[in-house]
């Protein structure tokens, strides 16, 4: 089943993560999971909702439907692994088979080609072939993104000093890159996918004056922009600084706090009708966190994965 989108609540103890996971649909409201995991599977960032599947900073995957985690066979010539200033990992979806694929590349070394690890079955890692791939550097320490089968991260090419966006072909592993629009950098810019092509949401904090670029051609180059005013909840509810997080399938921006004590807002913003609706969660915590002698007024850490797909895969 396809939801709005997932929203993780989690507290970080010593000894423990409390985390609290909601999907939430327009249609039926929020459902509830509540559960812990060890700090050792549960670490930050991790990726978007990848068609059900998170990969984290230590390599595992993670299925939250099946509150499950896998960990993934190191890279050759990798005894440990982790995603770091020199490595650079993410996870692709190919819509057409049915298939996750991590991409592995090295923000430093020329000479590294990219492999590709296919999830399910006993395949191991593969190199892709040079003529495939642009020499290049994967840049910043976010996740890349996954529309439609195209997995999109920034990246920088050698030779050039100005940032551009990568295209990663998850089924037929091949890369394009993309010009950020022009007087646009990467700084402050989501990727999401905005009526069946990649967009930029730009914005600064507060973020009520947002930004969106169109991709309309990926080989000229080519974006087209809008502007939005957003208005947001800020000062109701206790909340931290709203943010964009992502956007559903039916085009409508997310925005939601960083943390939260007692209660907060989703807000859904409609850039073609300009409307704005809210999901309010609250009154949602307390049977969960009296028993480890937490209170309302602890604050939690609010994650959104907009869209995320409740997987059965058990990899």
């Amino acid at each position: 089943m396809c939801v709005e989108a997932m929203v993780i609540l989690n507290r970080t103890s010593k000894f423990y993560q409390l985390i609290h996971v909601f999907t939430v649909a327009e249609s039926s409201g929020h459902h509830l999971i509540s559960y812990e995991i060890t700090n050792s599977d549960w670490t930050h960032p991790r990726s978007d909702s990848i068609h059900g599947l998170i990969l984290t900073p230590v390599f595992k995957i993670w299925n939250p439907t099946l509150r499950r985690f896998l960990a993934l066979p190191h890279p050759p010539g990798k005894c440990s692994w982790s995603r770091n200033r020199s490595d650079n990992f993410d996870l692709g979806y190919d819509p057409l088979e049915g298939k996750h694929k991590v991409l592995f590349m090295s923000k430093v070394k020329d000479t590294d080609q990219p492999l590709v690890l296919t999830l399910g079955g006993q395949e191991s890692w593969r190199a892709i072939p040079k003529g495939r791939c642009p020499m290049h550097h994967p840049i910043g320490g976010e996740y890349g993104q996954c529309f439609n089968g195209i997995l999109y991260y920034i990246a920088l090419l050698l030779g050039d000093d100005e940032y551009s966006i990568m295209s990663f072909d998850v089924k037929s592993e091949c890369f394009n890159s993309i010009n950020y629009p022009e007087g646009r950098s990467r700084s402050s810019s989501h990727m999401i996918l905005y009526e069946g092509r990649l967009a930029l949401v730009s914005y600064e904090d507060p973020c009520d004056d947002v930004e969106l670029y169109i991709l309309q051609d990926a080989h000229g180059h080519k974006w087209t922009r809008q502007r939005f005013v957003v208005h947001l909840p800020y000062q109701s509810l206790q909340m931290d600084f709203i943010r964009f997080v992502g956007a559903t399938d039916a085009g409508e921006f997310i925005f939601a706090p960083y943390g939260y004590h007692e209660a907060f807002y989703i807000t859904y913003f409609d850039p073609k009708r300009n409307t704005t609706r809210k999901v309010l969660f609250e009154r949602i915590l307390d049977e969960f966190t009296r028993p480890y002698g937490l209170d309302c007024n602890d604050l939690f850490n609010v994650e959104v994965h907009p869209n995320h797909i409740e997987s059965l895969s058990s990899l």
